[in-house]
Formats: C-alpha cells, sequence, structure tokens
C-alpha cells in the first residue's frame, strides 16, 4: 500500500521567556570574599519550534532540479559543454485545508485553514527558512518558500492553496591553491 503524501513543516525560532535564573554573587564575609548563587528572574531567548503537518489532495507533487551547462566552442569547430553548478530543488503543488475532517485525508486534527494560511504568508512576509520533511518522498531538509496564494471556497469553508518552496542548496565548489 502507498503511503500518503502528508507534508510536516517546522519553523525554528528565538523566543522570549522570563525564567528563574542563577546568578553569581560575591559578597565580602569576615574578610574573605564569597560566591553564592541567588535565584533571579530574567529574560532569556530560548529555542522554539511550531510545526504543522498538511496533507497533499490530490497527491501529486511535481519536483525540479536544474543544473547550469555552458557550451563552448573549440578550435576544431566542435561545442564542449562544461556542467556548471546545481540549483536547489524546487517543488510546486495546489491542494487545500480542510474545514472539517475528511475521510480521505487520513489526518488525526485538522487545523483551522485560516490560522494556517496566514501561518504561511509570515513565513512568507518574514523570510524564514523552514525544515520540510515529506517521508512518502524521502525529503527532508530546509526550503524557503518562494509564493503562496490562497483563497476561501464558498460552502465548505476549505481554503484551496498553491504554494513553490526552493531547496536551500549550497553549490560545492572544487578550489585550487595557487602558489
Amino acid at each position: 500500500m502507498a503511503q500518503a503524501i502528508s507534508i510536516k513543516f517546522t519553523h525554528y525560532y528565538k523566543g522570549k521567556v522570563r525564567k528563574n535564573v542563577k546568578v553569581k554573587q560575591k559578597k565580602k564575609v569576615n574578610g574573605r570574599w564569597v560566591t553564592r548563587y541567588v535565584t533571579k528572574k530574567k529574560t532569556v531567548y530560548e529555542n522554539r519550534s511550531r510545526s504543522v503537518t498538511i496533507p497533499v489532495t490530490p497527491e501529486s507533487m511535481p519536483s525540479t532540479r536544474t543544473a547550469n551547462y555552458d557550451d563552448l566552442p573549440t578550435l576544431r569547430k566542435k561545442t564542449h559543454t562544461r556542467r556548471g553548478a546545481y540549483t536547489g530543488r524546487t517543488m510546486t503543488w495546489t491542494s487545500f485545508f480542510p474545514a472539517r475532517n475528511y475521510r480521505f485525508l487520513q489526518v488525526n486534527k485538522v487545523e483551522n485553514p485560516v490560522k494556517l494560511a496566514r501561518w504561511f504568508d509570515e513565513r512568507l512576509l518574514h523570510n524564514s527558512k523552514i525544515r520540510v520533511r515529506i517521508p512518502a518522498l524521502y525529503i527532508d531538509n530546509y526550503y524557503d518558500i518562494r509564493s503562496f496564494e490562497w483563497d476561501v471556497e464558498g460552502g465548505t469553508s476549505d481554503i484551496r492553496y498553491s504554494i513553490t518552496i526552493q531547496e536551500e542548496y549550497n553549490p560545492k565548489i572544487k578550489t585550487k591553491t595557487i602558489k
């Protein structure tokens, strides 16, 4: 049986939290310096994440990856082709965020579709890197959201959307040291 395509988006960020933190405090006791640890409330930054799992219906997800090619003429009037750097994988699909729990979706929990659409809008607006995991396609990497379009479907309150994401890809460059 084939695995349904569901995508897990995870956004990592730093959040402010007030915590009790141990702080060194030096005091002079009987002519000697003594270090004591006192707990104080401080605002600290903490690593946080928010994960969203969405199903893709219909289950089609085209993926493209390209490489740059240079065609160079040679002295013998032939063409020499050199392959350049790869670009990151680009994926585009169209689906919907369900307002109700449909049986064919195979998800445990249905989130508010308007909140999901706004969450993706915020990621696009703030140029956030998100981690994308697609278990059915063995994909697990960081991506940029390049475009996100959505509209509300009348009657069902489902939100149709179209999204384009591109992989964060650092090409491998060979270097030589010239003496």
